[in-house]
């Protein structure tokens, strides 16, 4: 191959190393937000401005923005667990799961937009493997963990806010667009302190395509992303969700929460009304006392941890 192309896998290698990773049954994964985890070759960082879509025969094509074209492969699981008809990975055993979160579904026609901002904690006391914070879109009602694997395809477009950062002591942003057959990609990082707020946007661009944005607001850095699937036709389950895989209890949580504000949702070219469903299905081991509260008022999402 060109000495550009082996430039780029090194790159996307270097890049790929950035993100936490653990061992399941003596195989590679790394945590990703929303589903638990997959085996390390499909989940990957790209450069923000990252347009992909589903290639054929599965996995992810992406096309970076010095217009170079990557394909990354489907997943395959070593240790795969089979309670419907979609073969799902292995959790890891520090998987905590959705620890508190709110959901609401689009009643007329799916979402095309999620909008809102949500503040950055103060940093544990103690360090977890990755605490996840964000907003999302699904193509179906899935909680991992706490509900049974599904009997169909999954995806997940989210803005998220992880703790910590791959310097493992801060705060960072990333886009995410996350499946469990064809893989995960999550945009570079950008810093996040205490107080600073990601504005979180996910938008259709097409039928079968979204972009996935965070900002910090105070710095104005951005990462996206641009996904293209045909399972992305239609996400109408909207989340604010908090996750983690290795919390221990209360030290390794902030004391302050996040507040996610601004929450603003369309479907059908209207700006429609959420009905926010709080943590509806509850964690298989409740943590310390993480909960979800919603501001019946301003609509403002609250997810606490002390």
């Amino acid at each position: 191959r060109s000495f550009l192309a082996a430039i780029a896998a090194c790159v996307i290698a270097s890049a790929a190393a950035s993100l936490p990773s653990v061992a399941i049954n003596g195989v590679e994964h790394r945590p990703v937000p929303g589903l638990g985890a997959l085996p390390a070759h499909c989940v990957n960082e790209v450069p923000s401005g990252t347009r992909s879509r589903r290639a054929p025969g599965g996995g992810l094509e992406a096309t970076f923005p010095d217009g170079s074209v990557h394909r990354f492969p489907p997943c395959a699981s070593g240790a795969p667990r089979v309670r419907g008809s979609v073969s799902m990975p292995t959790l890891p055993a520090d998987y905590d799961g959705w620890l508190a979160y709110t959901a609401t579904k689009a009643t007329g026609p799916a979402y095309d937009s999620f909008l809102g901002s949500f503040s950055t904690p103060d940093a544990p006391k103690e360090v977890p493997q990755v605490l996840y914070l964000f907003t999302g879109l699904q193509n179906i009602n899935w909680i991992p963990k706490a509900d049974p694997d599904p009997s169909t395809d999954f995806d997940i477009i989210q803005p998220v806010l992880q703790y910590p950062a791959s310097d493992g002591y801060s705060w960072s942003a990333r886009s995410w667009y996350v499946t469990f057959r064809d893989g995960a990609l999550a945009s570079t990082e950008i810093s996040m302190s205490e107080g600073d707020l990601v504005f979180g946007n996910m938008t259709r661009t097409g039928d079968q395509s979204w972009d996935v944005i965070s900002t910090n607001t105070r710095t104005g850095k951005t990462t996206v992303q641009s996904a293209t699937n045909s399972r992305l036709q239609s996400q109408p389950w909207g989340y604010n969700t908090l996750e983690c895989y290795g919390c221990q209890g209360c030290g390794t949580f902030p004391q302050k929460p996040s507040v996610f504000t601004g929450i603003k949702l369309t479907a059908g070219g209207q700006t429609v009304k959420a009905d926010w469903d709080v943590t509806p299905v509850k964690p298989v081991t409740p943590l310390c006392n993480a909960k979800a509260t919603v501001d019946s008022s301003s609509g403002a999402v609250t997810l606490s941890f002390q």
